[in-house]
C-alpha cells in the first residue's frame, strides 16, 4: 500500500522482481510466430541442428571469393564514403560502387586534419540498405535449400528471441574469442589491440546481455516505439546497436582451426579457404549458419515495424522473392543499394569480372604504401577505414 515500510514492502519488491524477471525470462522463450517443421518434421533446436549439419549445400556458395568481396565492399564502402578523399569517392564512382547514402557521416563540427569524429546516420535511409541487402541475402540462402528441400531459416534458437546466458540452443552458446590479427608482413608477430580485446570479453560477458542486449530485444518490439520510426530510422538503429553487438558476443575463431584472422588490407587467396568463416570480419562473417539467426532476428523486426505502422506502410513485390515497401511517409528510398549489383544469378563469367571490378575498389581504399605515405604524420600513416572492429557503443 502507498506510504508502507517494513517487511511487507520489502516483500512486494522481491515479488515485482521476481514477477519482472519472470516475464522477460516468458518473453526470451516465446514461440515463434509462425511455426516451422522440416520435412522430416523438426521443430525447435532440432530444426536448427538440421540446417546447420546440411550447411554445406550454401558454403560453397557463401564462401566464394565473389560473395566475401560483395557482402564485405557493401559494409566497406557505406561505413567510409564520408571519410573518403574526394579522389576515392571519384574512383569508386566510376566502378559503380558509390554509396547514395553513407552509413556513417562526418561530424562538420570536427575540423582536425585527417580523420573527423563520425556518427551513424540514421537520418539520410542509409538503414534501409542495409534491410534490404540482407533480406536480399536471406532469400538467396532459402531458395538454394529449397532446391534440396531443406530451410527456411530461422531467427536465434527458432523462437525470435537473443539468446541468454546459458540459454538458446546448444550452438548458441558464448564461443570463446580473442581477436589476434595476422600480419602478413611477419606472421610471426601477430597484430594485437588491448582495448578491441577488452571490448570483445565485456561483451561476451553475461552482464552485457542483462544489461543491455536484452533490452534492445525488448526496444525493437515495442510498437509505441516502432511507430516513431521510419524504415531508415529502425535499419540505422539496429545495425549500429545490436546488430554490430551480436556479431562480437557469438564471434569464434574459424572453423578451420585458424587462430589469427584476416586484417582489414590483406585480401590474400589464402582466406578464400571455406573455413575462414569467423563473424568477426566481414569477409567471413556472412558464410557460417549464426549470421543467418543473427539476420532473420534483424528481419523480423522489419515485420513487427510494419505490423506497428499498419495502413501507413503499403507493401510491394519485388522481383527477388520477397516483399519491401512502397516509398511514402514512413519509408524513403526508392531503390535500396546493395552495392554495384545485388544477388541475381549470373555466369561464371560475370562473376569474374565482377571480382575483378571489387578488387579495383579494394586498390582505390587501401592503395599500396608510397615513400610520401611512409613519411606522413603518424596519424595520416595509420588511418585506417572503419569496419566492425571499430564499432564501439
Amino acid at each position: 500500500m502507498p506510504g508502507s515500510s517494513g517487511p511487507d514492502r520489502a516483500m512486494s519488491r522481491r515479488r515485482f522482481l521476481l514477477s519482472s524477471g519472470a516475464g522477460l525470462a516468458a518473453m526470451a522463450v516465446m514461440p515463434p510466430r509462425v511455426a516451422r517443421m522440416s520435412p522430416d518434421g523438426l521443430t525447435g533446436c532440432d530444426y536448427m541442428k538440421d540446417l546447420s549439419d546440411n550447411w554445406n549445400i550454401v558454403r560453397p556458395m557463401l564462401a566464394s571469393r565473389y560473395h566475401r568481396l560483395h557482402h564485405c565492399f557493401f559494409h566497406y564502402v557505406r561505413n567510409n564514403w564520408a571519410g573518403l578523399s574526394p579522389q576515392q569517392q571519384a574512383g569508386i564512382s566510376a566502378l559503380n560502387w558509390a554509396a547514395p547514402r553513407p552509413s556513417l557521416n562526418l561530424a562538420a563540427w570536427d575540423k582536425r586534419a585527417g580523420r573527423k569524429a563520425m556518427f551513424w546516420a540514421t537520418d539520410n535511409g542509409s538503414g534501409e540498405d542495409f534491410l534490404y541487402f540482407h533480406r536480399w541475402m536471406i532469400a538467396m540462402v532459402n531458395e538454394a535449400f529449397a532446391g534440396k528441400n531443406k530451410g527456411p531459416l530461422q531467427p536465434w534458437s527458432d523462437k525470435d528471441a537473443l539468446p541468454p546466458p546459458k540459454g538458446g540452443c546448444p550452438d548458441e552458446q558464448i564461443p570463446d574469442f580473442t581477436p589476434r590479427f595476422e600480419n602478413p608482413k611477419d606472421p610471426s608477430t601477430p597484430i594485437d589491440s588491448a582495448w578491441l580485446q577488452t571490448r570483445v570479453q565485456e561483451m561476451k560477458a553475461p552482464s552485457f546481455f542483462w544489461d543491455k542486449m536484452n533490452w534492445w530485444g525488448q526496444d525493437f518490439r515495442d510498437h509505441s516505439y516502432l511507430k516513431t520510426l521510419t524504415l531508415g530510422d529502425l535499419g540505422a538503429k539496429l545495425e549500429a546497436g545490436v546488430h554490430n553487438q551480436m556479431h562480437i558476443r557469438w564471434s569464434a575463431y574459424p572453423t578451420n582451426g585458424a587462430k589469427l584472422i584476416r586484417d582489414e588490407p590483406d585480401f590474400r587467396d589464402k582466406w578464400d579457404d571455406p573455413g575462414y568463416d569467423t563473424l568477426f570480419d566481414e569477409y567471413s562473417s556472412h558464410i557460417g549458419p549464426i549470421f543467418y539467426r543473427i539476420h532473420m532476428w534483424i528481419d523480423n523486426r522489419i515485420e513487427d515495424w510494419a505490423e506497428a505502422h499498419g495502413k501507413q506502410v503499403e507493401r510491394v513485390a519485388t522481383p527477388h522473392g520477397f516483399d519491401w515497401f512502397n516509398v511514402g511517409r514512413w519509408v524513403e528510398v526508392e531503390k535500396p543499394w546493395t552495392g554495384a549489383w545485388g544477388f541475381d544469378h549470373i555466369s561464371p563469367e560475370e562473376e569474374k569480372k565482377r571480382i575483378a571490378v571489387t578488387l579495383q575498389v579494394k586498390d582505390i581504399m587501401f592503395p599500396p604504401e608510397d615513400a610520401a605515405l611512409l613519411r606522413a604524420t603518424p596519424e595520416v600513416r595509420e588511418r585506417r577505414i572503419i569496419t566492425l572492429r571499430d564499432m564501439v557503443m
